[in-house]
């Protein structure tokens, strides 16, 4: 099972390094939450509202002009997994 949920993760992890991080995947959970540590100024906490998460992601990303991440590492973890960016 995770080897199937690092290469589920994968093309996520590519749109961020390209930067665009609208599109909505099949590997979202209708009802995924969303933690931001409490250190974010305005956007700490756990959101369960899909619109909400969007909108709290782009206002963080407005401070950029450009923005990306990239995975370094996929480390599987039972059903979890663990990806190191940068």
């Amino acid at each position: 099972m995770s080897q199937e949920n690092v290469d589920a993760l994968r093309p996520v992890y590519e749109e961020w390094r390209r930067g665009n991080f609208r599109p909505r995947f099949d590997i979202y959970d209708r009802d995924m939450e969303w933690g931001w540590s409490e250190e974010f100024p305005d956007s700490g906490g756990v959101s369960r509202d899909p619109q909400l998460r969007s909108e709290r992601l782009m206002r963080w990303l407005s401070s950029w002009r450009d923005w990306q991440v990239e995975a370094e590492e996929y480390i599987p973890a039972g059903e979890f997994v663990v990806v190191l960016c940068r």
